[in-house]
């Protein structure tokens, strides 16, 4: 590839630095949007952290099946970083960045002893390499701190290829590349792939019977290990959707393998067609390098990429098969991202390698000679979509952030005012009461749980000018009956919305009361929305009160406060309203501040 050939300093100075970008740039990214909240899944993780404190914690429980996954290693992450941070969520998001580099680093060391070739062009993989792994369009596992376990499939998977291609002895890779792939296998769904797609690499060439032996076994005991006692959780589609839609099938399938690259639910055909190229790039490779060529030396070089990608279509392959049923729109959820775009980057360095090959064949030599011509374009086309991609995810970012922080402040008041926000993706009310209140005592929660509905505990001093922090805008009947508040709210030493607004009453000068917490009105999604100023006023609230409750609290002064959840703090907001008893009914006024 001609053009990557001038020798240059300043030009390896310039690739490196720009290899070096977007790890940083992601950790700039977590610092930026992660939230220390627990949410999801991650309260089956709080039970371990109770069972823990009290000595209860067994080898059982941390191998447990979670949905469909059996999380032991994961899990001994968890509680060892909980320990270490007080199950700060962060430190989970920033354990998952340091598998990416792990993940950057053992692909970085496979380029070098498999692709050969000069030093700007190692240096442009390893650039597109950081580019694709650290990805902003997997925004949901970096920025979920359970998500570690989507990771460690894929970083046992490259440690253990970058293993096999070094030259210790072959009994020590089996043991190590065992113990990998069991790692592997006890941490997500898809780890047992890992079991599949190194036997290739480990066997490919003719050896004792008792290595092969010994691995067949080993794997065998994994499944079995997994296995045992497994149930389909009920929740999930049939198995049998993909049969009975193939054609919804074939697009999950292509659209997965797409979708690190553009993510789009509302044109799903682009994403398929990017990855129907790709897989058939993929497969073309793979018969030229195993059937065509057939060359020993070829053949070892391309091994590594070969099972890289392998491993992706297998994967994508079992979600495809076990997702279909959610809709086709559901193969370009960011989670899965993580698993599919690995088939591009093997692409991307089997290409190279074959682009060798070919100009060593006086026939190919024109087909050859195409590569240096398509580089540019494909290069550019490459980047052109990961920029638009990760921009779009860098606002979906955004706005996970706000909808992590209301739901934090919503559990924060699990015992002072339950909500029915708390409906919203955590378990019963009754399990998830237990829970927080276990990982509360802990000194867990950051700030601590509120436990009185009197906003004075958690009220900041009185500011100069609460219309900063936003506006009770209006109180009143709506035609169906219902009683409806709603407003502005902001944090303006954050420059973000408010994560709730509590509504207080007061009557005859005693002190106020939390009878409600709203939440805030979601914008509708605006592309540059994470690079430009918002105006406050667009920061929206709204809550429905049942009549019964708003008349029973009746004479009485409503106030709106806005809430911080990363500090457990109330700043009042202008305006306030009067709720006062007239006839059989009631009456709502404004109070209208003294000019």
């Amino acid at each position: 590839m001609k053009f990557l050939r001038p020798e240059s300093n300043a030009l390896h100075r310039v690739i490196s630095t720009l290899a070096l970008l977007p790890p940083f740039l992601l950790g700039l990214l977590i610092v930026r949007y992660g939230v220390d909240v627990i949410d999801w899944d991650q309260w089956e993780i709080a039970a371990l952290f109770e069972k823990a404190a009290h000595h209860s914690l067994s080898a059982r429980d941390l191998f447990a099946q979670q949905a469909e996954h059996r999380h032991f290693f994961p899990n001994m992450v968890y509680l060892g970083l909980g320990w270490l941070t007080h199950w700060n969520i962060k430190a989970e998001m920033f354990f998952s960045l340091f598998l990416a580099c792990l993940i950057a680093f053992n692909i970085h060391r496979l380029g070098r002893l498999t692709v050969g070739g000069r030093r700007p062009r190692q240096l442009l993989l390893t650039l597109i390499t950081n580019l694709l792994v650290f990805a902003p369009a997997q925004f949901e596992n970096w920025l979920l701190g359970e998500q570690i376990q989507y990771f460690m499939p894929i970083a046992c998977v490259t440690t253990a290829l970058r293993v096999a291609a070094s030259a210790l002895n072959p009994q020590a890779k089996l043991i190590v590349c065992g113990l990998l792939a069991t790692i592997s296998t006890f941490s997500s769904g898809n780890g047992i792939v890992c079991w599949i797609v190194l036997t290739p690499v480990l066997f490919s060439r003719q050896g004792r019977y008792w290595r092969t032996i010994t691995w067949l076994v080993a794997f065998i005991a994994n499944t079995t290990a997994y296995l045992y006692h497994y149930h389909k959780p009920s929740y999930t589609p049939g198995l049998w959707e993909a049969l009975h839609h193939p054609l919804d099938g074939l697009v999950f399938f292509c659209a997965l393998l797409g979708a690190p690259l553009m993510a789009t639910r509302r044109l799903i055909f682009v994403p398929a067609a990017i990855g129907a190229g790709l897989a058939a790039l993929f497969l073309a490779i793979c018969v030229y390098v195993w059937r065509i060529a057939r060359d020993p030396e070829l053949t070892r070089r391309c091994a590594s990429w070969s099972m890289l990608g392998a491993f992706s279509l297998i994967t994508a392959t079992v979600v495809a098969i076990a997702r279909v049923g959610y809709g086709v729109d559901q193969s370009v959820i960011s989670r899965y991202e993580t698993f599919t775009v690995y088939l591009l980057v093997s692409v991307c360095f089997l290409a190279p390698i074959v682009a060798d090959d070919l100009q060593k064949h006086r026939r190919l030599a024109r087909l050859a000679s195409m590569f240096p011509r398509l580089l540019p374009p494909a290069l550019s086309l490459l980047i052109l979509l990961h920029a638009v991609n990760s921009v779009a995810a860098v606002r979906q970012m955004a706005e996970m952030k706000t909808r992590r922080l209301q739901a934090k402040a919503c559990l924060l008041f699990v015992n002072a005012v339950p909500d029915e926000c708390l409906n919203k993706g955590f378990p019963d009310l009754p399990v998830l009461t237990a829970r927080i209140n276990a990982v509360d005592e802990l000194g867990y929660m950051r700030p601590r749980l509120i436990e009185s509905n009197r906003v004075e505990s958690i009220a900041a001093p009185a500011v100069v000018d609460a219309a900063l922090y936003g506006r009770f805008e209006h109180l009143g009947e709506t035609s169906d009956g219902s009683v409806v508040a709603d407003g502005w709210a902001s944090l303006p030493e954050r420059g973000e919305p408010a994560d709730g607004v509590l509504l207080t009453y007061e009557t005859d000068g005693s002190a106020p009361i939390i009878f409600a917490l709203a939440e805030m009105t979601p914008k509708p999604p605006s592309f540059f929305a994470p690079f430009i100023k918002a105006d406050p006023v667009s920061w929206r609230w709204h809550k429905s009160i049942a009549v019964d409750n708003a008349s029973a609290v009746a004479p009485a002064r409503i106030h709106a406060w806005a809430f911080d959840s990363t500090t457990g703090k109330a700043y009042r907001l202008s305006g306030a309203f009067l709720v006062e008893k007239e006839g059989g009914g009631t009456r709502f006024k404004e109070i209208r501040s003294p000019r």
